[in-house]
């Protein structure tokens, strides 16, 4: 699976307003979807995030489904950690990976 960057810039980490800090991702988070959808990225699973382990923090990335041309996108937010492996990620576990973390945020 190919990684790309956005060219929305990622907001900047506030150590005095985490609170802020969390809005602004969410707001990121949102304008990347967009971004995916806006160059033909309009696949169900476009704007799930993918969250990889990686040192003390976690790699995330976004799902811009695109049928056969499906890409990650890079998300450049709390550590900003890239994984060494999620290039060679095949859409079907990408999605295996996917699904549970949903089904686990919405029981909060």
């Amino acid at each position: 699976m190919k990684i790309y960057s956005s060219s929305i810039t990622a907001p900047e980490f506030d150590f005095d307003d985490s609170e802020r800090y969390h809005l602004n991702v969410v707001k990121y988070l949102h304008a990347v979807k967009n971004e995916c959808i806006q160059h033909g990225h309009n696949g169900k699973h476009t704007g799930k995030i993918l969250s990889l382990p990686v040192a003390d923090g976690s790699a995330c990335y976004m799902f811009s489904d695109g049928g056969r041309n499906s890409r990650l996108i890079h998300l450049e937010i709390y550590d900003s950690y890239m994984s060494p492996m999620a290039q060679y990620m095949p859409k079907s576990d990408i999605l295996k990976f996917v699904e549970p973390l949903e089904k686990f945020i919405e029981t909060f």
